[in-house]
């Protein structure tokens, strides 16, 4: 698995060119997020990837906390996410417990054309939201026991 690592500030300008191979799904990202240079704690919010692709179909996926109270997640780069080639516009959103948004400014991630037969349709992708939508319905199942 190919892990790369990186700081994303919320306020200042962030990483350059991200890169990734059209039709890979081995790739990671580890991501250090801070604000003005410190560390933001993310133990109070919901990290989530946004990604508008070349073909304008979209990402929403979730992100793993490797150390949340040092401001480390981590991305997986899925075969959606590399789809289609191309630079993709991408952002880190903070959903806080309070219902406040922060986001990272934006960073890209340029996909290069694949040389393997492509057999990845491009579409959009929600993790995030599937995986929220369970969690609601595990707590309706719950409570009608």
């Amino acid at each position: 698995m190919e892990v790369e690592n990186i700081v994303l500030d919320i306020v200042m300008d962030n990483y350059d060119v991200l890169k990734s191979v059209q039709g890979d799904n081995g790739r990671t990202i580890n991501v250090k997020i801070v604000s003005n240079g410190k560390v933001v704690n993310l133990d109070d919010y919901l990290p989530t990837l946004v990604i508008v692709k070349p073909d304008n179909t979209e990402i929403f996926n979730s992100c793993k906390a490797l150390d949340s109270k040092q401001g480390i997640l981590q991305i997986e780069l899925t075969e959606q996410i590399n789809a289609v080639a191309g630079i993709l516009k991408c952002c880190l959103q903070l959903f806080g417990k309070d219902k406040k948004l922060i986001s990272t400014t934006n960073f890209q991630i340029e996909v290069s054309e694949g040389l393997s037969p492509k057999t990845v349709t491009s579409s959009n992708e929600y993790t995030q939201l599937t995986e929220a939508l369970s969690t609601v319905k595990n707590m309706v199942c719950f409570r009608e026991i």
